[in-house]
């Protein structure tokens, strides 16, 4: 439910797509990591969101 309010908060942004498409197949971000992504969304800090996103695509 979290991943999905994730991706309707952020529809139009493709920084976090693959994660959520991935976070149905196998373990996504932790619970902290994923509050960050909130936190930068919600913030609109696109580059901070953009370059933790990119840090758990390599995880």
């Amino acid at each position: 439910m979290r991943i999905l309010f994730l991706s309707t908060l952020l529809a139009g942004s493709t920084a976090l797509a693959p994660l959520v498409l991935a976070a149905d197949s196998k373990a996504g971000p932790g619970e902290v990591e994923l509050a960050a992504l909130y936190y930068y969304a919600e913030q609109q800090q696109q580059d901070r969101l953009e370059a933790e996103t990119n840090r758990l695509r390599q995880k």
